[in-house]
């Protein structure tokens, strides 16, 4: 439970000069699918956010099987905030139900967010001033645990599709990680630009969908959160790592543990999908140079 991680208090942090202003809202986006062991502890993180700020809560179900919806409806009914709850009969992916919630979304800042993630209070409201403060900031990224205290390596390079490839290797015969992705120094101590970002916590201004557009919906279930990096590079905007601020991720890895299921399957699809739309299957250079060129 979260109750065993320690959070840390950046008093320097805490101590920015430019304060939240009470008129702006921050809208919740996020998906459910069997949910239901996590569900309650995601929407209490959120709960205690409700004295310090305006906010409000989207979130689409994808056609539970389990008792998730009736935790939804449990908690809707004991919150005094806008809470939406949008019921599909059926498994969307994560594009298209992420994209219905945030097309309904009324805050000036959207936070995109896993069902499995918990967190406190401290340091977020200073997470939001960070990104009105930069304006060139397109997706802000915390620092993410796991729930035994370790760090997840949730920031990464453009990935090239053998390394993919590789990892793919490693998950099915459970023998060798391929981590050539990773930031050898992660995670870093200040707020630092990244390549990519996992779509478990972004915080963003509103107007990012605007300029970029929403999710790709030719992608089901993943690499949506990289493809969205790249193009928010390609618009000129960052992607960037803000380590003062830090939530508990319990990642269920649906594709790690069934290669061979259906969302396993989309994800290769989506893979190919991914680097043919950049045209840059070996070279890391290559989409470096691209994303460089704005």
């Amino acid at each position: 439970m979260i109750k065993s991680i320690k959070f840390t208090k950046f008093e320097n942090v805490n101590k920015m000069e430019y304060n939240l202003k009470s008129n702006i809202k921050v809208s919740f986006v996020m998906l459910t699918w069997n949910s239901e062991k996590y569900i309650r502890n995601c929407i209490n993180s959120i709960n205690k956010l409700y004295s310090q700020l305006s906010l409000e809560l989207i979130i689409v179900d994808n056609g539970s099987e389990d008792s998730t919806l009736q935790k939804l409806q449990d908690s809707k009914r004991s919150v005094n905030y806008p809470f939406k709850i949008i019921s599909l009969l059926k498994n969307e992916g994560t594009t298209v139900s992420r994209n219905l919630a945030v097309k309904q979304a009324k805050g000036d800042i959207l936070i995109i967010m896993d069902s499995d993630v918990e967190f406190n209070s401290y340091g977020f409201k200073d997470m939001i001033n960070y990104l009105r403060l930069h304006p060139k900031i397109g997706i802000l990224a915390p620092k993410i645990l796991y729930p035994n205290g370790e760090i997840q390596h949730s920031c990464k390079k453009f990935p090239t599709f053998t390394l993919k490839i590789l990892r793919l290797v490693g998950i099915l015969t459970r023998f060798f990680p391929f981590q050539h992705d990773f930031y050898p120094n992660f995670p870093f101590n200040n707020t630092t630009d990244v390549d990519t970002a996992i779509s478990a916590f972004w915080v963003m201004k509103r107007d990012i969908f605007e300029l970029v557009g929403y999710l790709d919906e030719n992608i089901f279930y993943s690499p949506e959160d990289i493809d969205y990096c790249v193009r928010i590079w390609l618009a000129g905007r960052k992607v960037v790592f803000y380590p003062h601020f830090e939530v508990i991720h319990y990642t269920q890895q649906i594709s790690h543990r069934s290669p061979f299921n259906r969302i396993s399957r989309s994800h290769l699809k989506g893979l190919i999908y991914y680097f043919n739309k950049y045209n840059y299957w070996l070279s890391y250079k290559k989409i470096k140079r691209l994303v460089n060129k704005t």
